[in-house]
């Protein structure tokens, strides 16, 4: 075998890659969103016509939940640091 013939074994143009089939798995998410609160909140009916309107709602409390988690840890961080730099500062 020569050194030629490894690479054409390595690289075969003959072989065929199979196509990957692409799901949009975000209905499938949506639906099992809904089965939940359906499932936590049996008496509450909701139309499909509703469903975009309140995704959007729910990604507008976690943006909103996620902004004051940040703030707040950043403004904790501040803090905290300045709280050390005085103690420091009065010890020396």
């Amino acid at each position: 075998m020569s050194f030629d013939d490894s690479y054409h074994l390595l690289a075969n143009p003959f072989h065929l890659k199979k196509k990957e089939k692409k799901i949009d798995i975000y209905p499938i998410i949506d639906d099992n969103i809904f089965n939940i609160l359906h499932k936590k909140y049996p008496g509450i009916v909701v139309n499909d016509n509703d469903k975009p309107l309140i995704l959007e709602k729910i990604e507008s409390i976690l943006i909103e939940n996620t902004s004051k988690n940040i703030i707040n840890s950043l403004i904790d961080k501040v803090l905290f640091d300045q709280e050390n730099e005085s103690i420091l500062s009065i010890s020396n």
